[in-house]
């Protein structure tokens, strides 16, 4: 197996590479020229504009990503209209379909969802869409386009912050009307490559306390969207240094290192955010279930986390190398065997938790990678090479726990090798029952 160099791919350059997306050359002109061409023009709306009432305005994220060239095909839109925005909402799903959904009644604010798109719909908060405006979280997301007339309108310098590349809160009281901004923020920065303004930071340090009064389930969507965003790595570490954190993990070991195999660095983009995601929940829960119970995660969520982190804890006392567990005592070939078996897809996250441990070492990772991949291979893909109702016919017992044992018995042996075709399965298990099975475990009478 050739070893792979000291080659790294770095998360932390995600920063790096969005920079070339600021649109330093945009003047107000041609930031208004470029909304109109690609959410007016280009983009392909999922209704009819002419059918929105007057002063509907565009704002928000797809105004941003606009302006960023990253505008996705169906991007989320937010529209503020003046009145009766839950009534628009249900109205839209009455002639185009989709589904009507009442986000918040007393503020009268509706979603209209049809295939891939997500239209939110709210009433004007305020007297005018400058005061609506004024309550939003950033400057970056403060910006409105008035469909009417294709006008672009930025009262708190969005642009100016797009062009610096920074998140910054033009209103810090705002941070308190929703303390989940306070996380918004390092997502939103993590997400496009972008820095919090130092004000901005300070202002989200003096309120860590606030966070814990918001919806735990609300807390952990905006917490997996920033794991799983291309600058995580560089900006958990100054979110955990806030604290806004700690009423969930207490003492979270920081999964700020940022470097990633070669080997792991070729998998495709979302495998690998998803895979330094759940490496990073593991670490910052210690690979304890109760982090995540309290804010409210899945079930299925919660015993992956724990899970990965028995086997993290397993790696750390084993120090297992590729060609390991022939030659081990005890229970190790077996483990090993489970460990392939539970983790599946989920490999490439326990590599990467065993490279910052150092449980691994680059030509190791590159070994069990190799092998992974190799859908064959019957240790990182264990199969048994006879089945419950074979073994059931030719050695006349019925379904059981002992039937299970020599399934799994079978399913190592064949991983390690000591199994290869089919009639020395056959001979490994008349003679693994013949010791094994008992008349009360498993025989038929």
């Amino acid at each position: 197996m050739q070893m792979h160099k000291a080659r790294q791919w770095r998360l932390c350059s995600h920063s790096e590479r969005m920079s070339s997306m600021a649109p330093s050359f945009l003047t107000a002109a041609a930031a208004q020229a470029r909304c109109r061409q690609q959410l007016l023009s280009q983009l392909c709306w999922p209704l009819d504009r002419r059918a929105l009432p007057r002063d509907t305005v565009l704002v928000g994220g797809a105004v941003r990503d606009a302006l960023l060239g990253r505008l996705a095909t169906h991007p989320d839109l937010d529209l503020v209209v003046p009145a009766h925005g839950i009534a628009l909402c249900q109205a839209l799903s009455r002639t185009h379909g989709g589904t009507a959904v009442v986000l918040d009644r007393e503020r009268d604010i509706g979603r209209w969802v049809k295939g891939p798109w997500s239209v939110d719909v709210a009433c004007r908060a305020g007297t005018d869409l400058r005061a609506d405006l004024a309550r939003r979280d950033f400057s970056l997301n403060a910006m409105a386009l008035l469909l009417d007339s294709a006008e672009l309108v930025d009262p708190h310098g969005g642009l100016e912050a797009l062009r610096q590349r920074r998140i910054r809160c033009f209103n810090p009281a705002n941070l308190d009307a929703d303390p989940l901004r306070c996380l918004r923020a390092f997502r939103i920065a993590a997400e496009l490559g972008f820095r919090l303004e130092t004000a901005t930071a300070a202002a989200i340090a003096n309120r860590t306390g606030n966070l814990a009064s918001v919806a735990a389930e609300r807390v952990l969507v905006e917490l997996e969207r920033l794991l799983r965003a291309p600058g995580a790595a560089e900006l958990l570490p100054q979110l955990l240094t806030t604290g806004l954190l700690r009423p969930w993990f207490p003492r979270p070991d920081l999964p700020g290192r940022d470097s990633i195999p070669a080997v792991l660095g070729g998998l495709p983009s979302e495998v690998l955010r998803q895979a330094w995601a759940d490496a990073a929940l593991v670490l910052l829960s210690a690979g304890m279930p109760t982090p995540l119970a309290k804010l409210r995660a899945s079930r299925q969520r919660r015993q992956w986390v724990s899970e990965l982190g028995e086997w993290r804890r397993w790696l750390q006392t084993n120090q297992l190398q590729p060609g390991q567990g022939k030659q081990q005592g005890g229970n190790a070939p077996a483990e090993r065997v489970r460990l392939h078996r539970r983790l599946g897809d989920g490999l490439p996250t326990l590599l990467l938790l065993a490279h910052w441990d150092r449980t691994l070492d680059a030509e190791a990772i590159s070994t069990w990678m190799a092998r992974w991949q190799d859908t064959a291979d019957p240790l990182f893909h264990p199969r048994t090479p006879l089945d419950g109702d074979e073994l059931r016919l030719m050695l006349g017992c019925r379904p059981g726990p002992a039937l299970g044992r020599l399934l799994e018995h079978l399913m190592v042996e064949q991983a390690w090798g000591r199994i290869c075709d089919r009639q020395t399965a056959i001979r490994s298990a008349e003679q693994w029952w013949r010791n094994n099975g008992t008349q009360n475990d498993g025989c038929r009478d």
